[in-house]
Protein backbone atom coordinates (compact mmCIF):
# COMPACT_ATOMS: atom_id res chain seq x y z
CA UNK A 1 0.00 0.00 0.00
CA UNK A 2 2.23 3.02 -0.99
CA UNK A 3 0.53 6.56 -0.54
CA UNK A 4 1.68 9.76 -2.31
CA UNK A 5 4.56 11.93 -0.21
CA UNK A 6 4.15 15.54 -0.77
CA UNK A 7 8.26 15.93 -1.13
CA UNK A 8 10.15 19.14 -0.12
CA UNK A 9 13.76 17.86 -1.90
CA UNK A 10 15.61 20.72 0.42
CA UNK A 11 14.49 19.24 3.43
CA UNK A 12 16.33 16.47 4.58
CA UNK A 13 13.70 15.26 6.52
CA UNK A 14 12.64 13.77 3.85
CA UNK A 15 15.56 11.74 3.04
CA UNK A 16 15.97 10.81 6.25
CA UNK A 17 12.74 9.05 6.05
CA UNK A 18 14.14 7.08 3.33
CA UNK A 19 17.41 6.15 4.98
CA UNK A 20 14.53 4.50 7.75
CA UNK A 21 13.36 2.68 5.05
CA UNK A 22 16.72 1.13 4.25
CA UNK A 23 17.50 0.57 7.67
CA UNK A 24 14.05 -1.25 8.19
CA UNK A 25 14.88 -3.10 4.95
CA UNK A 26 18.73 -4.44 6.43
CA UNK A 27 16.84 -5.88 9.86
CA UNK A 28 14.24 -7.80 8.03
CA UNK A 29 16.14 -9.23 5.85
CA UNK A 30 19.18 -10.04 8.45
CA UNK A 31 16.04 -11.41 10.85
CA UNK A 32 14.66 -13.51 8.15
CA UNK A 33 17.77 -15.80 8.80
CA UNK A 34 19.26 -16.53 5.42
CA UNK A 35 22.37 -18.01 6.95
CA UNK A 36 23.46 -20.70 4.68
CA UNK A 37 23.99 -17.67 2.57
CA UNK A 38 26.18 -15.97 5.49
CA UNK A 39 24.91 -12.23 4.89
CA UNK A 40 27.45 -10.44 7.45
CA UNK A 41 25.94 -9.65 11.00
CA UNK A 42 27.50 -5.97 10.68
CA UNK A 43 24.51 -5.04 8.14
CA UNK A 44 22.28 -6.01 10.56
CA UNK A 45 23.83 -3.68 12.95
CA UNK A 46 23.89 -0.74 10.67
CA UNK A 47 19.87 -1.24 10.62
CA UNK A 48 19.36 -1.41 14.40
CA UNK A 49 21.66 1.87 14.82
CA UNK A 50 20.19 3.67 12.30
CA UNK A 51 16.60 2.85 14.57
CA UNK A 52 18.25 4.10 17.55
CA UNK A 53 20.11 7.04 16.35
CA UNK A 54 16.49 8.34 14.18
CA UNK A 55 14.23 7.97 17.15
CA UNK A 56 16.54 9.85 19.33
CA UNK A 57 17.58 12.90 16.75
CA UNK A 58 13.64 13.43 15.88
CA UNK A 59 12.65 13.01 19.65
CA UNK A 60 15.57 15.57 20.55
CA UNK A 61 14.33 18.14 18.15
CA UNK A 62 10.88 18.15 18.85
CA UNK A 63 11.94 18.37 22.87
CA UNK A 64 14.27 21.24 22.02
CA UNK A 65 11.74 23.37 20.50
CA UNK A 66 9.58 22.33 23.51
CA UNK A 67 11.62 23.38 25.75
CA UNK A 68 12.22 26.79 23.96
CA UNK A 69 9.19 28.01 26.52
CA UNK A 70 11.44 28.72 29.85
CA UNK A 71 7.62 28.12 31.74
CA UNK A 72 6.92 24.87 30.95
CA UNK A 73 6.17 22.30 33.79
CA UNK A 74 8.50 20.12 33.50
CA UNK A 75 6.51 17.27 35.44
CA UNK A 76 3.45 17.84 33.60
CA UNK A 77 5.34 17.80 30.21
CA UNK A 78 7.15 14.43 31.29
CA UNK A 79 4.22 12.52 31.81
CA UNK A 80 2.42 14.23 28.59
CA UNK A 81 5.45 12.99 26.69
CA UNK A 82 5.90 9.67 28.21
CA UNK A 83 2.25 8.61 27.71
CA UNK A 84 2.08 9.76 24.65
CA UNK A 85 4.93 7.50 23.30
CA UNK A 86 3.15 4.45 25.12
CA UNK A 87 -0.44 5.11 23.13
CA UNK A 88 1.22 5.31 19.82
CA UNK A 89 2.62 2.07 19.85
CA UNK A 90 -0.24 0.52 22.26
CA UNK A 91 -2.54 -0.40 18.44
CA UNK A 92 -0.11 -2.41 16.59
CA UNK A 93 2.20 -3.54 20.00
CA UNK A 94 -0.76 -5.48 21.67
CA UNK A 95 -2.25 -6.84 18.70
CA UNK A 96 0.53 -8.86 17.38
CA UNK A 97 1.14 -9.94 21.49
CA UNK A 98 -2.34 -11.32 21.11
CA UNK A 99 -2.53 -12.09 17.67
CA UNK A 100 1.09 -14.74 18.12
CA UNK A 101 -0.48 -15.99 21.72
CA UNK A 102 -4.02 -17.16 19.32
CA UNK A 103 -1.94 -18.88 16.85
CA UNK A 104 -0.34 -20.52 19.90
CA UNK A 105 -3.03 -21.72 21.31
CA UNK A 106 -4.94 -22.90 17.91
CA UNK A 107 -2.00 -24.60 17.75
CA UNK A 108 -1.37 -26.12 20.77
CA UNK A 109 -4.66 -27.15 20.46
CA UNK A 110 -5.26 -28.89 17.26
CA UNK A 111 -1.86 -30.39 17.37
CA UNK A 112 -2.26 -31.25 21.32
CA UNK A 113 1.37 -29.50 22.12
CA UNK A 114 2.42 -28.95 25.21
CA UNK A 115 2.12 -25.51 26.42
CA UNK A 116 5.89 -25.18 27.34
CA UNK A 117 6.71 -26.12 23.48
CA UNK A 118 4.73 -23.30 21.90
CA UNK A 119 7.03 -20.35 21.98
CA UNK A 120 4.47 -17.39 22.09
CA UNK A 121 2.86 -19.20 25.48
CA UNK A 122 6.23 -19.78 27.05
CA UNK A 123 7.92 -16.26 26.32
CA UNK A 124 4.51 -15.29 27.90
CA UNK A 125 4.73 -16.99 31.08
CA UNK A 126 8.79 -16.25 31.49
CA UNK A 127 8.85 -12.50 30.72
CA UNK A 128 5.20 -11.57 30.22
CA UNK A 129 5.69 -9.07 32.63
CA UNK A 130 8.44 -7.23 30.78
CA UNK A 131 6.59 -7.20 27.78
CA UNK A 132 3.46 -5.42 29.68
CA UNK A 133 5.77 -3.34 31.52
CA UNK A 134 8.38 -1.97 28.86
CA UNK A 135 11.32 -4.03 30.37
CA UNK A 136 11.28 -6.66 28.49
CA UNK A 137 14.97 -5.45 26.89
CA UNK A 138 16.08 -6.53 30.18
CA UNK A 139 15.32 -10.34 29.63
CA UNK A 140 18.81 -11.24 29.45
CA UNK A 141 19.74 -10.11 32.77
CA UNK A 142 16.62 -11.67 34.45
CA UNK A 143 18.27 -14.67 32.75
CA UNK A 144 21.26 -14.26 34.06
CA UNK A 145 20.13 -14.21 37.97
CA UNK A 146 17.74 -17.13 37.46
CA UNK A 147 20.56 -19.29 35.56
CA UNK A 148 18.45 -19.71 32.70
CA UNK A 149 20.66 -20.52 29.87
CA UNK A 150 19.90 -18.59 26.49
CA UNK A 151 16.39 -19.19 24.95
CA UNK A 152 17.43 -19.38 21.38
CA UNK A 153 14.83 -16.49 18.94
CA UNK A 154 13.07 -18.52 16.89
CA UNK A 155 10.45 -16.87 14.37
CA UNK A 156 7.23 -17.77 16.22
CA UNK A 157 8.08 -15.34 19.63
CA UNK A 158 8.14 -11.79 21.00
CA UNK A 159 12.30 -11.09 20.84
CA UNK A 160 12.46 -8.52 18.63
CA UNK A 161 9.98 -6.58 20.84
CA UNK A 162 12.89 -5.83 22.81
CA UNK A 163 13.44 -2.72 20.95
CA UNK A 164 9.67 -0.99 22.20
CA UNK A 165 10.83 -1.14 25.67
CA UNK A 166 14.25 0.27 24.58
CA UNK A 167 12.78 2.57 22.73
CA UNK A 168 10.64 4.11 25.61
CA UNK A 169 13.57 4.13 27.99
CA UNK A 170 16.17 5.97 25.68
CA UNK A 171 13.52 8.83 25.03
CA UNK A 172 12.99 9.38 28.29
CA UNK A 173 16.41 9.32 28.99
CA UNK A 174 16.75 12.33 26.27
CA UNK A 175 13.68 14.05 27.73
CA UNK A 176 16.10 14.64 30.67
CA UNK A 177 18.82 15.81 29.25
CA UNK A 178 17.06 18.36 27.40
CA UNK A 179 14.69 19.53 30.29
CA UNK A 180 17.46 19.60 32.96
CA UNK A 181 20.32 20.90 30.95
CA UNK A 182 19.26 24.17 29.69
CA UNK A 183 22.55 25.76 28.54
CA UNK A 184 23.01 24.16 25.24
CA UNK A 185 26.53 24.29 24.75
CA UNK A 186 26.93 22.72 27.49
CA UNK A 187 24.93 19.61 26.41
CA UNK A 188 26.96 19.76 23.15
CA UNK A 189 30.21 19.43 25.42
CA UNK A 190 28.91 16.39 27.88
CA UNK A 191 27.54 15.12 24.31
CA UNK A 192 31.33 15.36 22.97
CA UNK A 193 32.48 13.92 26.24
CA UNK A 194 29.91 11.40 26.35
CA UNK A 195 30.98 9.61 23.15
CA UNK A 196 34.45 9.34 23.82
CA UNK A 197 33.63 7.66 26.96
CA UNK A 198 31.31 5.29 25.91
CA UNK A 199 33.68 3.77 23.31
CA UNK A 200 36.31 3.26 26.86
CA UNK A 201 32.95 1.97 29.06
CA UNK A 202 32.23 -0.51 26.26
CA UNK A 203 35.70 -2.31 26.49
CA UNK A 204 35.18 -2.11 30.49
CA UNK A 205 31.88 -3.60 30.43
CA UNK A 206 32.39 -6.56 28.18
CA UNK A 207 35.32 -7.10 29.71
CA UNK A 208 33.48 -7.60 33.16
CA UNK A 209 30.54 -9.90 30.47
CA UNK A 210 33.85 -12.46 30.08
CA UNK A 211 34.64 -13.34 33.75
CA UNK A 212 30.62 -14.39 34.23
CA UNK A 213 29.51 -17.97 33.97
CA UNK A 214 27.53 -18.32 31.42
CA UNK A 215 26.98 -19.75 27.92
CA UNK A 216 28.60 -16.81 25.21
CA UNK A 217 24.92 -15.95 23.36
CA UNK A 218 23.65 -15.09 26.60
CA UNK A 219 26.18 -12.74 27.74
CA UNK A 220 26.24 -11.20 24.33
CA UNK A 221 22.84 -9.70 24.78
CA UNK A 222 23.24 -9.13 28.30
CA UNK A 223 24.28 -5.38 27.96
CA UNK A 224 23.62 -4.99 24.06
CA UNK A 225 20.01 -3.96 24.38
CA UNK A 226 20.31 -1.68 27.72
CA UNK A 227 20.26 2.16 26.92
CA UNK A 228 23.12 2.80 29.13
CA UNK A 229 25.36 0.62 26.41
CA UNK A 230 23.93 2.72 23.82
CA UNK A 231 24.01 6.14 25.27
CA UNK A 232 26.58 7.66 22.37
CA UNK A 233 23.40 7.52 20.20
CA UNK A 234 21.43 9.78 22.42
CA UNK A 235 24.85 12.36 22.37
CA UNK A 236 25.17 11.82 18.80
CA UNK A 237 21.45 12.51 18.42
CA UNK A 238 22.28 15.89 20.49
CA UNK A 239 25.72 16.87 18.52
CA UNK A 240 23.37 16.77 15.24
CA UNK A 241 20.57 19.28 16.31
CA UNK A 242 23.32 21.48 18.47
CA UNK A 243 26.42 21.35 16.40
CA UNK A 244 26.71 23.48 12.73
CA UNK A 245 28.54 21.51 10.08
CA UNK A 246 28.19 24.63 8.18
CA UNK A 247 27.40 22.26 5.38
CA UNK A 248 31.60 21.53 5.13
CA UNK A 249 32.28 18.77 1.92
CA UNK A 250 35.14 17.49 4.81
CA UNK A 251 32.04 15.19 5.75
CA UNK A 252 32.22 13.19 3.03
CA UNK A 253 35.45 12.20 3.49
CA UNK A 254 34.73 11.70 7.57
CA UNK A 255 31.83 9.54 5.94
CA UNK A 256 34.16 7.25 3.89
CA UNK A 257 36.67 7.10 6.97
CA UNK A 258 33.99 5.88 9.18
CA UNK A 259 32.72 3.58 6.35
CA UNK A 260 36.35 1.82 6.27
CA UNK A 261 36.60 2.13 10.20
CA UNK A 262 32.63 0.21 9.90
CA UNK A 263 32.68 -2.44 7.16
CA UNK A 264 36.80 -2.70 7.90
CA UNK A 265 36.84 -3.59 11.00
CA UNK A 266 33.79 -6.16 10.57
CA UNK A 267 35.80 -8.05 8.11
CA UNK A 268 39.44 -7.92 9.75
CA UNK A 269 37.25 -9.30 12.92
CA UNK A 270 36.09 -11.75 10.70
CA UNK A 271 39.18 -12.56 8.95
CA UNK A 272 41.45 -12.98 12.59
CA UNK A 273 38.40 -15.28 13.22
CA UNK A 274 39.04 -17.28 10.24
CA UNK A 275 42.26 -18.13 10.80
CA UNK A 276 42.14 -18.70 14.83
CA UNK A 277 39.23 -21.49 14.15
CA UNK A 278 39.70 -22.62 10.68
CA UNK A 279 36.42 -22.12 10.04
CA UNK A 280 35.89 -20.27 6.54
CA UNK A 281 35.24 -16.49 6.22
CA UNK A 282 32.10 -16.73 5.17
CA UNK A 283 31.09 -18.19 8.05
CA UNK A 284 32.86 -16.02 10.36
CA UNK A 285 31.73 -12.75 9.10
CA UNK A 286 28.08 -13.92 10.09
CA UNK A 287 28.99 -15.93 13.52
CA UNK A 288 27.47 -13.85 16.55
CA UNK A 289 28.63 -16.30 18.89
CA UNK A 290 32.20 -15.03 18.49
CA UNK A 291 31.17 -11.21 18.79
CA UNK A 292 32.60 -10.73 22.61
CA UNK A 293 36.52 -12.21 22.96
CA UNK A 294 37.06 -11.36 19.86
CA UNK A 295 35.78 -7.42 20.49
CA UNK A 296 33.25 -7.61 18.06
CA UNK A 297 30.20 -5.65 20.33
CA UNK A 298 32.57 -3.52 22.42
CA UNK A 299 33.91 -2.22 18.73
CA UNK A 300 31.54 -2.84 16.71
CA UNK A 301 28.94 -0.71 18.11
CA UNK A 302 30.82 1.80 18.58
CA UNK A 303 31.97 1.87 14.86
CA UNK A 304 28.93 1.70 12.91
CA UNK A 305 27.39 4.11 15.66
CA UNK A 306 29.68 6.53 14.39
CA UNK A 307 28.76 5.58 10.70
CA UNK A 308 25.82 6.01 10.89
CA UNK A 309 25.99 9.60 12.65
CA UNK A 310 28.51 11.05 10.22
CA UNK A 311 25.79 9.48 7.65
CA UNK A 312 23.43 11.35 8.81
CA UNK A 313 25.14 14.55 9.49
CA UNK A 314 25.79 14.37 5.68
CA UNK A 315 22.31 14.16 4.49
CA UNK A 316 21.12 16.52 6.86
CA UNK A 317 23.93 19.20 5.45
CA UNK A 318 23.60 17.93 1.83
CA UNK A 319 20.20 16.51 0.85
CA UNK A 320 20.70 17.17 -2.74
CA UNK A 321 23.29 14.36 -3.05
CA UNK A 322 20.93 11.48 -1.73
CA UNK A 323 17.90 12.29 -4.14
CA UNK A 324 17.84 8.17 -4.12
CA UNK A 325 16.09 8.27 -0.34
CA UNK A 326 13.58 10.51 -2.07
CA UNK A 327 12.53 6.78 -3.49
CA UNK A 328 8.62 6.94 -2.15
CA UNK A 329 8.64 3.24 -1.44
CA UNK A 330 11.51 3.85 0.96
CA UNK A 331 9.60 6.60 2.32
CA UNK A 332 6.71 4.27 2.97
CA UNK A 333 8.66 2.12 4.55
CA UNK A 334 10.28 4.86 6.68
CA UNK A 335 6.78 5.40 7.62
CA UNK A 336 5.47 2.28 8.09
CA UNK A 337 8.64 0.79 9.90
CA UNK A 338 7.45 0.56 13.35
CA UNK A 339 4.40 -1.53 12.64
CA UNK A 340 6.42 -3.43 10.01
CA UNK A 341 8.94 -4.20 12.70
CA UNK A 342 6.69 -5.19 15.23
CA UNK A 343 4.68 -8.04 12.36
CA UNK A 344 7.71 -8.71 10.98
CA UNK A 345 7.64 -12.50 12.49
CA UNK A 346 4.24 -13.25 11.43
CA UNK A 347 4.98 -12.78 8.60
CA UNK A 348 8.59 -14.48 8.64
CA UNK A 349 6.85 -17.61 9.08
CA UNK A 350 4.84 -17.63 6.41
CA UNK A 351 7.43 -16.60 4.09
CA UNK A 352 10.01 -18.97 5.46
CA UNK A 353 7.58 -22.19 5.83
CA UNK A 354 4.92 -21.40 3.74
CA UNK A 355 6.10 -19.86 0.87
CA UNK A 356 9.68 -20.76 0.50
CA UNK A 357 9.27 -23.77 1.98
CA UNK A 358 6.39 -24.73 -0.61
CA UNK A 359 8.47 -23.79 -3.28
CA UNK A 360 11.73 -25.50 -2.42
CA UNK A 361 9.95 -28.69 -4.06
CA UNK A 362 9.53 -27.32 -7.47
CA UNK A 363 12.37 -24.19 -7.30
CA UNK A 364 16.22 -24.35 -7.08
CA UNK A 365 16.66 -23.44 -3.04
CA UNK A 366 18.00 -19.93 -3.69
CA UNK A 367 14.96 -18.90 -5.75
CA UNK A 368 12.75 -20.23 -3.44
CA UNK A 369 14.39 -18.63 -0.07
CA UNK A 370 14.49 -15.40 -2.48
CA UNK A 371 10.49 -15.76 -3.41
CA UNK A 372 10.09 -16.31 -0.11
CA UNK A 373 11.55 -13.25 1.55
CA UNK A 374 9.75 -11.37 -0.92
CA UNK A 375 6.56 -12.69 -0.08
CA UNK A 376 7.53 -11.78 3.62
CA UNK A 377 8.47 -7.91 2.95
CA UNK A 378 5.39 -7.57 0.50
CA UNK A 379 2.89 -8.82 3.28
CA UNK A 380 4.06 -7.11 5.96
CA UNK A 381 4.41 -4.05 3.71
CA UNK A 382 0.69 -4.28 2.93
CA UNK A 383 -0.21 -4.89 6.11
CA UNK A 384 1.36 -2.21 7.76
CA UNK A 385 -0.21 0.22 5.06
CA UNK A 386 -3.73 -0.99 5.57
CA UNK A 387 -3.21 -0.94 9.37
CA UNK A 388 -2.06 2.61 9.57
CA UNK A 389 -4.68 3.67 7.39
CA UNK A 390 -7.57 1.92 8.85
CA UNK A 391 -7.06 1.27 12.32
CA UNK A 392 -3.69 3.10 13.73
CA UNK A 393 -4.38 6.61 12.74
CA UNK A 394 -7.88 6.92 13.55
CA UNK A 395 -6.35 6.08 17.17
CA UNK A 396 -4.50 8.22 16.73
CA UNK A 397 -6.30 11.24 15.95
CA UNK A 398 -8.49 9.94 18.77
CA UNK A 399 -6.34 9.77 21.18
CA UNK A 400 -4.67 13.55 20.35
CA UNK A 401 -8.68 14.78 20.62
CA UNK A 402 -9.98 12.93 23.37
CA UNK A 403 -6.84 12.88 26.05
CA UNK A 404 -4.83 15.63 24.72
CA UNK A 405 -7.37 18.07 23.42
CA UNK A 406 -5.55 18.61 20.31
CA UNK A 407 -5.96 18.82 16.62
CA UNK A 408 -3.98 16.03 15.06
CA UNK A 409 -2.19 17.83 11.94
Amino acid sequence: MSEKIKVDATNPMYHLAGWRGVAAILIFIIHYRLRKYNLPSVLGYTGTHSFFLLSGYFVSIGLFKKFENNEINIWKTFKEFVLKRILKIMPVYYLYIFTMLLIGVITMIALKIPPDQIDPIRELKQFGIGLFTYTYNFREVYNLFIGHKYILETPMTYPHLWYISFDLQLCIIIFLFVAFIRNRALLLKISVAGVIAMVIFRFVAWNYMLSIPGDMQSREYILEKLPLMQMDTVFYGFILCLYDFKKTKKLFIALIVAGILCYGWAFYRAYLISIDTGLPLRTTLREDIYVIPYYGVQVIDSTVAFFIFILMATIINFPEKFKVLLNPLLMNIGGLSLSMYIFQFLFILIGMFLVAGVLRKFLPGVVADGLGLLSFLVLDYFFAGIFSKKIERPIHKLIDTKIFKKERK
